[in-house]
């Protein structure tokens, strides 16, 4: 029909309109059809008469495929005209990559959309889900000062109001890392940002990731300073997320990397050796660590502060939140770490530590002999 009777085309999508409320099929073959049958700016002129529930949609569609060669300064200010007055999330462009093609008739576009959407988000976020997809792809401080250099600060905002809404974003944190670049500040903006969710944040908590700050020549002053920052809002509600620094797949944990958290541990304890709730909020790292490792830290510990208190306040072992089989084999390595660390207290000024490192072991032998009665009775019993 559209080959014989071109024509008709347009009465037919008019009538078709009637009836779109049950259909509502994706407009862009229409689209793409009227550019052929009508050209350019009579298909323009034909959406702008229609009186649709997705003729913002509509629209968006029709800039998604305007083609670039017909682009002039005119059609520029039709599209911004029509993003400023969006309405219907189902009219956001998905990909604001779309702007390219209209990006040498107007060199701020960038900046401008995303000001629109940024504005709208106050409303409903999910109008900045393009700006999100945009940053995620460009995730070179760089590149996006070519779309945003007139205004760079809509960069820090945009990014704020997506993690806020999106906690996946950026969750590799390479944008940050960028962003910190030119402005350090940032990082507590966005820390505090987190911190105010009103959940609780563990090891579980999706944020950005922070290990990049292990590459940093200022590694050590920096992570004290996080550290710090966070022991300072509420060690006990926060500290899961400061711990994330320390955990890593097998394959992510180098040599250099360990030499690096220990150097950071013991420096931080040394820094802050007669703050000793800080030091316990260090000493929760331990869990992330291999033994040897957490041996040496304590050992560090012990070399500059023996006080017995501190010491007593140390959670030596955690046992696994979940595990299948007996308790037995945990228990047994724990009682194995506590006995490592025994050697080490035979100096005067630690016997009350060795006393206490003694009387935990004979807990733990207790506790290892009521799992094996009560694996004895589920195996006869069960």
């Amino acid at each position: 029909m559209i080959t014989s009777h071109p024509h008709h085309y347009p009465r037919i999508i008019y009538t078709y309109l009637q009836y779109d409320e049950l259909f509502s099929i994706h407009p862009y073959y229409i689209i793409t059809t009227l550019f052929k049958i009508c050209g350019v700016i009579e298909t323009k002129d034909f959406i702008d008469t229609l009186e649709h529930k997705n003729k913002e949609a509509w629209l968006t569609t029709y800039f998604e495929h305007y083609p670039a060669e017909n682009i002039n300064e005119k059609v520029v200010a039709q599209l911004l005209d029509h993003i400023s007055q969006l309405t219907q999330i189902t009219a956001v462009p998905n990909d604001l990559n779309l702007l390219d093609k209209y990006q040498p008739f107007h060199t701020d576009l960038y900046l401008i959309i995303t000001k629109y959407l940024y504005a709208k988000s106050k409303q409903d976020m999910r109008f900045l889900e393009p700006v999100a997809r945009l940053f995620h792809q460009n995730k070179i401080y760089n590149q996006l000062l070519v779309y945003y250099k007139n205004d760079s600060e809509i960069i820090y905002q945009c990014y704020l109001a997506i993690l806020n809404y999106n906690s996946y974003f950026d969750d590799d944190g390479q944008l940050l890392k960028n962003l910190l670049e030119n402005n350090p500040a940032f990082f507590y903006t966005v820390l505090d940002s987190i911190l105010q969710k009103p959940t609780r944040l563990s090891y579980d908590t999706k944020i950005p990731c922070l290990k990049f700050l292990w590459d940093k020549d200022n590694y050590i002053q920096d992570i004290e300073q996080y550290a710090l920052y966070i022991y300072q809002k509420d060690q006990s509600y926060f500290g899961g997320i400061f711990h994330k620094l320390f955990i890593h797949n097998k394959n992510e944990k180098t040599d250099n990397l360990a030499k690096k958290q220990h150097n950071f541990i013991t420096q931080t304890i040394i820094n802050n050796i007669d703050n000793d709730e800080y030091i316990l909020f260090i000493i929760g790292v331990l869990d992330c660590l291999s033994e040897d490792e957490k041996l040496n830290i304590l050992l560090v510990l012990l070399e500059y502060n023996q006080n017995i208190k501190l010491f007593k306040k140390i959670r030596f072992s955690r046992l696994p939140q979940s595990w299948s089989g007996s308790l037995v084999p945990h228990l047994e390595k724990e009682k194995q770490f506590l006995l490592k660390i025994l050697p080490y207290l035979n100096k005067i000024t630690l016997l009350n530590h060795k006393a206490y490192i003694e009387e935990l072991i004979s807990h733990k032998e207790q506790e290892i002999e009521r799992e094996k009665k009560r694996d004895f009775v589920n195996m006869v019993y069960y």
